[in-house]
């Protein structure tokens, strides 16, 4: 967001919804308390200044997360909405994607947010490098801790 000049980073709730069933432990207290410090961890290391926003979360994701970044954050809706309007362009919306299959999901093979994604939207196309070869041309180095 920060080097694409975007005000607003939009998180999903990243693994919080059709799989969790499949984590075998407490899912809401362990989940909610790693994604809690990878988000922490990514705004510690980052230059960016800007505000954070949530797809679909709960209040106690909301909460958790307002305590560690002392800061405001608020849940903005689900997808489509979220992605109509103006304002939309100037946010950085993360996917709920895990490497083990394209981005998307096969566009139909379940209902997750990623499959919902990539049955609306050419996310597949556009982030696969056989498919789409400018994607090489907007790559960014992640930064060291």
């Amino acid at each position: 967001a920060h080097d694409l000049g975007l005000q607003t980073v939009v998180l999903s709730y990243i693994g919080g919804g059709a799989f969790s069933s499949l984590f075998p432990r407490d899912y809401e207290q362990a989940y909610l308390n790693m994604f809690v410090e990878a988000v922490k961890d990514a705004r510690d290391s980052s230059d960016f200044t800007g505000g954070l926003e949530l797809m679909g979360a709960d209040q106690n994701l909301i909460d958790a997360l307002g305590t560690v970044l002392i800061q405001q954050v608020r849940d903005i809706g689900r997808i489509p909405a979220v992605w109509k309007g103006t304002e939309a362009e100037s946010k950085l919306f993360v996917n709920a994607w895990d490497p083990h299959s394209y981005a998307g999901n096969g566009n139909k093979g379940d209902h997750s947010l990623d499959g919902y994604v990539g049955r609306h939207s050419a996310v597949s196309y556009l982030s696969c490098v056989e498919l789409n070869p400018h994607i090489l041309e907007n790559t960014y180095a992640l930064r060291p801790n």
